[in-house]
């Protein structure tokens, strides 16, 4: 084989060739093309850039132009990493020479079961394997999206075809709560302290909660008896009355409750059947005495 060099040094002649006078090295100021057929197909540019169909690596990102694969508006460009039929695949990426620093993060995908693997750290972070599933956490994934830990949605989840925003599953949340007894009137003495455990699921709250009285006077009590301190406020000023039986020492529905939201704090109104209970009844002069309750109320 012949080797030319040309003075003219141009794409359509560059100053390298074979017998193809057309096909070659152009040398350029501070670059260096790969020529073919008159048309320039690489080029490394001045600080050391490779452009595969561009000319010019250095218009892009400079934390990623070391390698720029085509061009912008030139229409569909790509790479392709072939391997045999049990091999991998693989995008890595590093930060030392050695150890784990030479695979810190990969992109691979493995013939052999046909998944494709994403690394973080040193290990696989998120797999989708031939069937299209997904797994965050887990190698193998049975669903759709199979997470082996939480999932965070800031906006909420809707189930199925929905698109209603109303329909949203936004909220789920347990805690604990302090269920404070007071009464519309006046209370002669010490009053009842009271716990609770709640679950809310979207705008429904479930609470269970225990009262022990603290009472010791007989007398000198007035007005009906509530209980305050329930957890989540009412967005809007709303009466909604739901009977919640009561044990009483282990006796069932001796006093019911109604769950009242006459502003934007609800509270518990104790009812002795159809009457709303005094303190005198509910709490006498017994400080042994314990209620339980149950009740659930939607947050509006």
């Amino acid at each position: 084989m012949t080797v030319k060099i040309d003075g003219t040094n141009t794409v359509s002649n560059p100053g390298f060739t074979g017998a193809d006078t057309a096909t070659g090295l152009q040398c350029g100021t501070g670059e260096l093309k790969l020529v073919t057929a008159g048309t320039t197909r690489a080029t490394i540019d001045y600080y050391g850039n490779v452009g595969i169909g561009t000319t010019s690596p250095l218009d892009y990102d400079t934390t990623s132009n070391n390698l720029v694969v085509g061009e912008a508006g030139s229409g569909d460009r790509g790479i392709t990493v072939a391997s045999g039929t049990s091999h991998r695949g693989t995008l890595m990426f590093a930060d030392a020479t050695s150890g784990l620093g030479e695979y810190a993060g990969y992109v691979q995908y493995n013939h052999n079961g046909d998944y494709l693997a994403i690394a973080a750290n040193n290990s696989e972070a998120v797999r989708i394997n031939s069937s299209g599933n997904v797994g965050i956490g887990t190698s193998s994934p049975a669903v759709e999206l199979d997470v082996n830990g939480e999932i965070r949605a800031s906006t909420g989840i809707l189930f199925g075809t929905d698109t209603a925003a109303a329909n949203t599953l936004d909220d789920y949340e347990e805690g604990t709560f302090t269920a404070i007894v007071s009464s519309t009137g006046n209370v002669n003495g010490s009053l009842a302290t009271g716990s609770g455990v709640y679950t809310k699921i979207g705008r429904v709250v479930r609470i269970t909660a225990k009262i022990l009285s603290n009472n010791t006077q007989t007398s000198g009590h007035s007005g009906n008896v509530i209980i305050r301190g329930l957890p989540f406020a009412s967005g809007s000023n709303t009466l909604e009355q739901i009977a919640a039986p009561i044990t009483h020492n282990g006796v069932y529905g001796k006093f019911v409750m109604s769950l009242d939201f006459p502003g934007t704090t609800p509270y518990l109104t104790v009812h002795d059947t159809a009457e709303q209970a005094d303190y005198t009844a509910l709490f006498p002069n017994n400080a042994n005495i314990r209620y339980y309750f149950s009740l659930t109320y939607t947050v509006y």
